[in-house]
Order: structure tokens, then C-alpha cells, then sequence
């Protein structure tokens, strides 16, 4: 079996860890990560460190 460096659930935990996340946006991104999937607009700068970024 292949895993990720973080399991959605480690990988949400640590997002709202270091970044406050807006309701809207927890719930979607919540939502996308069950699917193992980051949304394009959350970009990691560095380990634990994630912003929105939006084009």
C-alpha cells in the first residue's frame, strides 16, 4: 500500500493548527480531504505552514 506523508486527517489537523481557517473554508476543505485531495488555492510555504492563494 502507497501513503502520503500525512493522512487528510494529520494533514487537516495541521492546517487549522497554523492557519485559521474561515468556517466556509474548513468545511470545504473538510470535504475535499476526505477525497485525499488539497484544494489548488491551499498552498504549502513550508512544513506546517499554509496559505490561501487565490489566482
Amino acid at each position: 500500500m502507497t501513503h502520503t506523508a500525512h493522512s487528510s486527517s494529520q494533514l487537516v489537523e495541521e492546517i487549522e493548527r497554523s492557519t485559521p481557517l474561515s468556517p466556509a473554508l474548513r468545511a470545504a476543505f473538510l470535504h475535499v480531504s476526505r477525497a485525499h485531495f488539497v484544494p489548488s488555492y491551499l498552498v504549502q510555504e513550508a512544513p506546517g505552514v499554509w496559505k490561501e492563494q487565490f489566482t
